[in-house]
């Protein structure tokens, strides 16, 4: 009999081996989830600043498209060592200087402009009148209103700008007025230079 409960009491112990198999089996397991878990919350992490920073790439490419004015690269073709013309839809001209150019406005100083002058002389026979017509240029800023020498023009009013050439007759003729009126503009004598090349003529205001 004893030797039927030794041998009863030692079966148990021939099993251990096995459930620490299993312990160590299902411990494996539980750390390698783990590790997975821990790889699947990095990658995520990973993947969440991707899309975060591709994000904000997007949103600079679109605020940077925003803010380019196409009037920016016009502005560029100015050549501010020379002067510009001014062509208006009504046909009116304006000669100076731009000094900026946007998708609203141009500005433009130091500013002249064509008229013409019309001078009605009788003949010998006093039978008939003859006209001498000349074209001038005119020094902006002695008109009755007595503009200043600026003026913002409304870009929808423009039909195209142009920069002159120094050789120009639009330009030696605003050099010889320079010449001619030396310092700020005195509007008590305008002077208006012919930009046929006859001359200059000089009117007194009253």
């Amino acid at each position: 009999m004893d030797f039927m409960n030794r041998g009863a009491s030692q079966q148990p112990a021939h099993n251990q081996p096995n459930n620490d198999k299993a312990s160590a089996s299902v411990s494996a397991k539980g750390e390698s989830k783990f590790q997975t878990r821990k790889l699947v919350k990095a990658g995520s992490f990973v993947l969440l600043l991707l899309i975060t920073a591709l994000v904000a790439a997007l949103l600079i490419v679109i605020a940077t498209s925003k803010t380019t004015d196409p009037s920016e690269n016009e502005a560029k073709l100015v050549n501010s060592a020379n002067m510009q013309a001014v062509f208006l839809t009504n046909g009116q001209v304006y000669f100076g200087h731009i000094k900026s150019v946007d998708s609203q406005s141009i500005q433009l100083s130091d500013i002249y402009y064509l008229t013409t002058n019309t001078q009605v002389q009788p003949n010998t026979n006093q039978a008939s009148a003859a006209s001498n017509t000349g074209v001038q240029l005119v020094k902006l800023g002695c008109e009755l209103h007595a503009p200043e020498d600026s003026m913002t023009i409304n870009r929808s009013q423009v039909t195209f700008w142009e920069n002159l050439k120094t050789t120009g007759q639009v330009a030696a003729a605003v050099k010889t007025y320079k010449d001619q009126n030396p310092g700020a503009q005195n509007c008590s004598t305008s002077s208006t230079t012919d930009t046929t090349g006859t001359g200059t003529t000089t009117t007194t205001k009253q």
